[in-house]
């Protein structure tokens, strides 16, 4: 094993997975391999889908289009900000002339 690397075993979909990771990045795999089993036992559940590929390649479509929105979502703001900061910046250099 690697210097200040850690060693780990994660569950998802009822298979095992080694993985070799920084130690602060465990609790997040920890935690993404939560909710990916979530979202497996939800769609089972919800959509009687058993297929163990076709159950993750659902989640991996969802999920992608949640990061999609995030971006768009980080874009719009970033520009209200943007415009925001411009709006002061002229208030300011009007009031100082």
């Amino acid at each position: 094993m690697q210097q200040n690397k850690l060693s780990i075993k994660i569950k998802i979909a009822e298979r095992d997975y080694s993985l070799v990771t920084e130690p602060s990045v465990e609790s997040k795999l920890r935690a993404a391999g939560k909710l990916i089993n979530e979202k497996v036992r939800q769609y089972q559940r919800d959509l009687g889908v058993q297929d163990r590929q076709d159950l993750l390649a659902m989640i991996v479509l969802d999920t992608m289009v949640e990061v999609l929105d995030l971006k768009e979502e980080t874009h719009l703001s970033f520009y209200k900000i943007q415009d925001k900061i411009n709006q002061i910046d002229e208030i300011a250099s009007t009031g100082i002339a």
